[in-house]
């Protein structure tokens, strides 16, 4: 059946002289498990087969009941083969995936783009499910909250329909958001304008920051915006260098004084934010550092 998507349940029916109704329970079955993906147009379900790996993982990862033994063949083609998918996706004309920055760490936020604004993105969602992330449930490298990845409109519409996911209203969503922002979590999704998730990514377990971090694969493109630090109001707490995943911030003796300050090296710093809002005296702030079009219309096939 698989060989013969796309197609609706009657195309199937008719091509394999099989009632509709089973096909029907026979791709429902296949959804909840993450292997067919649902779409409407013209109020016509056509049924698709997961285009890529890592759509496979992403949608097979969440669905428990398939058992550890399935999860654990998921972490060990990640700790070996999937090291070769990397290098492909370093060949990508643009990185396959972009961090976001947290809305509270810009200021004038107001001036964000739409497709870039979390809070933004969160208020114009029809609806919002709430799922585990794959990558923390796979891994288990860490103790970051596990149910905090987020899905808008017709990605909310699966997660819910595979019953792997939660609704949840904008209010819920944003506190997520903050909550992530205090464990130091990088908010990150596709590399383009249509936002239909946002996952809240660790250097422990995440697909990408993982091996960007461990073996220097270039995974993940830097939002439009750069971490900037006022040095006299810095108290060298050295709480931003812990907490920043890329290595972008040291600290550093000032020349007038043997006190240290932090430094942020801005051809490491991604503009994730995570810095910003946790600095205890606001010593640092996100700037734009890049123009508009510098996010892609249409984010690389993968």
């Amino acid at each position: 059946m698989l060989l013969l998507l796309p197609a609706t349940t009657k195309e199937l029916a008719d091509s394999m002289k099989i009632d509709e109704g089973i096909i029907g329970e026979g791709l429902e079955d296949l959804v909840r498990k993450g292997l067919v993906i649902p779409r409407i147009k013209d109020k016509k379900t056509s049924y698709f087969f997961v285009r890529s790996t890592l759509q496979f993982h992403d949608s097979s990862g969440i669905y428990e009941p398939a058992g550890e033994e399935f999860q654990e063949l998921w972490k060990q083609w990640r700790e070996t083969e999937f090291y070769e998918l990397c290098r492909e996706w370093e060949r990508m004309p643009v990185p396959l995936m972009r961090v976001f920055p947290y809305p509270q760490a810009v200021k004038n936020a107001f001036r964000m783009l739409p497709h870039e604004d979390l809070n933004a993105i969160i208020a114009g969602a029809r609806k919002i499910a709430v799922v585990k992330c794959v990558c923390r449930l796979l891994m288990k490298h860490c103790q970051r909250p596990l149910e905090v990845c987020m899905t808008f409109d017709a990605a909310a519409d699966f997660a819910l329909r595979r019953g792997v996911g939660k609704a949840i209203h904008a209010d819920e969503a944003r506190e997520i958001s903050r909550q992530c922002s205090q464990e130091g979590m990088v908010p990150s999704n596709m590399n383009g304008a249509r936002v239909t998730a946002m996952c809240f990514c660790c250097p422990d377990c995440c697909i990408f920051i993982q091996p960007q971090r461990q073996y220097g694969y270039r995974l993940l493109a830097p939002s439009r915006y750069e971490a900037v630090v006022d040095s006299d109001a810095c108290n060298g707490c050295q709480s931003c260098e812990a907490l920043c995943h890329f290595a972008a911030i040291q600290m550093e003796k000032s020349d007038s004084s043997e006190s240290i300050r932090a430094v942020v090296h801005p051809e490491k710093c991604y503009g994730c934010g995570v810095c910003v809002v946790n600095c205890p005296v606001e010593a640092i702030t996100l700037k734009p550092a890049r123009p508009p079009d510098y996010i892609p219309e249409f984010g690389p096939r993968y």
